[in-house]
């Protein structure tokens, strides 16, 4: 935890220290960005439930801890206010099982969570400072290790934030992005000897990303 919030820091000095460095804002690059980004992700409860005779009952349920994510965006300009956006985030996180009704912890393991996506984003300003609005789908991958399997599914969801240019080649980038993953019905997580956590119906689970990144261009 204190590594994360170490690295979190030095990002967000370099972040600050940039205006300084590039102080004459100038349009846009040319074709290709790349960015690396770091953020903060939560959410992502894949609740369980299960309905009988019209009385809800909960039951077991997964959840990700709130963590730092860190990742790589890169955007390809197929108009002058189009482009199209590939990023990977991974999250390093816990996964744990509690049960709903107690609210006590069943079990809790580190899981690695990788998003691979890819999407359109819109501008409609082309000057220094461009808002932006997009969407992305993909890919959610959760692996826990440690003995336990990983679930590979389903993910889309829209982005909007705002990028500025401090030069022809370098830029920051703020966004925030929420990624809504398909779970479907059946075990997740199996170890070894098949056995994990049995998920009843299909549900959806959601996270909210809020991040930046140093953009840079050419």
């Amino acid at each position: 935890m204190i590594r994360r919030i170490l690295l979190a820091a030095t990002f967000l000095w370099v972040t600050m220290a940039l205006p300084l460095a590039f102080s004459t804002a100038r349009a846009q690059s040319e074709r290709v960005e790349v960015a690396g980004g770091l953020g903060y992700m939560f959410g992502g409860v894949a609740d369980e439930t299960l309905k009988e005779e019209g009385v809800e009952t909960l039951q077991e349920a997964l959840s990700l801890d709130a963590a730092v994510n860190y990742g790589i965006l890169a955007n390809v300009r197929l108009k002058p206010k189009m482009q199209l956006e590939l990023l990977w985030d991974q999250q390093p996180t816990q996964l744990d099982a509690y049960d709903r009704a107690t609210g006590q912890p069943i079990k809790t393991v580190d899981v690695r969570v990788d998003y691979f996506h890819a999407g359109l984003l819109y501008s409609w300003s082309q000057t220094s400072r461009q808002p932006f609005i997009g969407g992305t789908i993909g890919v959610t991958r959760m692996d826990p290790g440690e003995g336990f399997g990983s679930e590979t599914y389903v993910s889309a969801g829209p982005v909007f934030g705002y990028r500025t240019y401090l030069s022809r080649y370098f830029g920051i980038r703020f966004h925030t992005r929420l990624l809504v993953t398909y779970i479907p019905s059946g075990e997740l997580f199996a170890d070894s000897s098949g056995e994990g956590f049995t998920h009843h119906k299909q549900t959806f689970m959601t996270v909210m990303q809020v991040g930046l990144g140093i953009i840079l261009g050419w």
